[in-house]
């Protein structure tokens, strides 16, 4: 056999052995399978043999090709596009193309250009996946984009998730569609796809702005690696060899990560409470783990928190706020690490100085609020005291003779001051909110009772003391706030 048809076949068998490995959890054959095909080497590369293998193997795969034209370069994009779709329709294979024009949404948005074109790319994936009912996505990143991935997380200052590179196979969510993302070529080099589309005669589309050191992937491709070369010509191979190392040992940790967050972690929709004090016993390790694993949950695409950041959330006091992604707040509480996608309080939720009914119920957005009057009994006190906060209820006993009508309900305001109970003299709210724990989040949210303009309770915190029980007391005015929903 010549060396040429040695390396075709070489090629197309790693290929269909990437394939493989990428679709062995699959318990069926025809699987419907998406080519993201850029018109380079690596894409063509993968195509044409993808094409090959199905033209033996007809009932192996269904393929459908996709285009995404960013429209960086203008003319010569609208000219990859021509030679993608003419290349599509040669070997007919239907396909989608896709016209964006990703500077133009870059200027509009925060990140990098290279973050926006790959979200925008992988979300016009997600869209044909869930149009066609598509098994697999499948990428032409290869040996090289490995390495120079695990460099670029490792300048990042990544953990040892990052370090472990690409993922053959991952589950991907963009735009609310889900799908399976592949990459066969992992195995492969650029120097084997290039030889490749020689010898059958390919000639792919060269993107000019691989060569520009515009994006850090370029530095790291033109720049680094070559100089690292130089000191040791495998060291692109022992880069990611170093990277499967690494793999394997994260998946041992992940085990431990998993098992741990599911016992610290209370999830829902938009949020994640981690218990504190559990959390603190735990391995540094295990502790950074589960930081990026909550995030993770969270915002399903994010990867790759930076070390300062997991280390901000480890040592934080309490009270403090910490914003580790565009996308997520971190709250410290006493007892409890509370992740959070959105961190801030509407306007409409606050309170804007809402007048009680003198009796009866008042009802105010989702707060029942619920008042009483009686007289003093020894009973009664008993029996209040028991119930004092239950179920979401908070409710609070006066001397009704002390208190002057009508009486108000608003959110806090700046410069409010309380006179708590046991005090003789007022405290600032802000200081009252300190010394109790109550964090910055909720302090917004909670109900401010006012009698005519004194500051008569903070629910569920605190009473004035001019207004407290004694043994002089006769009548009692029974406030009840109850949460709605």
């Amino acid at each position: 056999m010549k060396k040429k048809d040695q390396h075709i076949v070489s090629f197309e068998k790693k290929i269909a052995s990437g394939i493989k490995k990428c679709s062995e959890h699959f318990d069926k054959i025809n699987l419907k399978l998406i080519l993201g095909i850029s018109g380079g080497p690596d894409s063509l590369s993968l195509l044409y043999s993808l094409h090959k293998i199905t033209q033996l193997h007809p009932k192996l795969f269904t393929l459908y090709g996709a285009h995404m034209n960013h429209g960086l370069r203008k003319f010569e994009s609208e000219q990859d596009a021509k030679f993608v779709i003419s290349t599509f329709e040669n070997l007919k294979i239907p396909y989608y193309i896709k016209n964006i024009d990703s500077k133009k949404i870059y200027d509009q948005k925060k990140g990098s250009l290279e973050e926006v074109m790959r979200y925008n790319r992988y979300s016009f994936f997600g869209e044909i996946s869930n149009q066609i009912n598509a098994d697999m996505v499948v990428t032409a990143h290869t040996a090289d984009d490995q390495t120079e991935t695990i460099l670029m997380n490792l300048l990042r200052g990544t953990g040892l998730n990052g370090l472990t590179g690409i993922q053959q196979i991952s589950q991907k969510k963009f735009e609310n569609h889900s799908f399976i993302l592949a990459r066969p070529m992992l195995e492969i080099t650029s120097e084997e796809t290039n030889e490749y589309c020689k010898i059958l005669g390919l000639n792919p589309r060269i993107d000019k702005t691989n060569h520009s050191n515009r994006f850090t992937r370029n530095k790291i491709r033109h720049e680094i690696i070559p100089s690292l070369e130089k000191i040791n010509p495998g060291a692109k191979k022992n880069i990611r060899n170093l990277s499967k190392i690494i793999g394997d040992e994260y998946k041992f940790i992940k085990q431990i990560t998993d098992t741990n967050f599911s016992s610290i972690s209370r999830i829902t929709k938009n949020q994640i409470i981690i218990d504190r004090n559990d959390f603190k016993k735990l391995d540094l390790n295990i502790k950074r783990n589960i930081i990026i694993k909550t995030i993770e949950t969270l915002e399903f695409e994010f990867k790759n928190l930076q070390k300062i950041n997991i280390e901000n959330i480890i040592n934080a006091k309490t009270g403090t706020e910490l914003k580790p992604t565009e996308n997520i707040m971190v709250f410290i509480d006493k007892n409890e690490l509370i992740f959070k996608k959105k961190s801030r309080i509407k306007k409409e939720n606050q309170l804007l100085g809402q007048k009680i009914t003198e009796t009866g119920i008042t009802k105010i957005q989702d707060w029942t609020i619920e008042i009483t009057k009686q007289k003093l009994t020894t009973n009664h006190l008993v029996k209040y005291q028991k119930e004092k906060s239950k179920n979401g209820t908070f409710a609070e006993t006066f001397d009704l003779d002390k208190i002057k009508f009508p009486i108000y309900v608003r959110s806090r305001l700046s410069g409010d001051k309380l006179q708590p109970l046991g005090m003789k003299s007022t405290k600032k709210l802000q200081d009252i909110f300190v010394d109790k724990g109550v964090p910055k989040r909720s302090r917004d949210l909670i109900p401010i009772v006012l009698s005519e303009e004194k500051l008569l309770w903070i629910v569920g915190h605190q009473i004035a003391d001019w207004s407290k029980i004694t043994t002089n007391t006769k009548n009692l005015l029974e406030i009840k706030f109850t949460k709605t929903h």
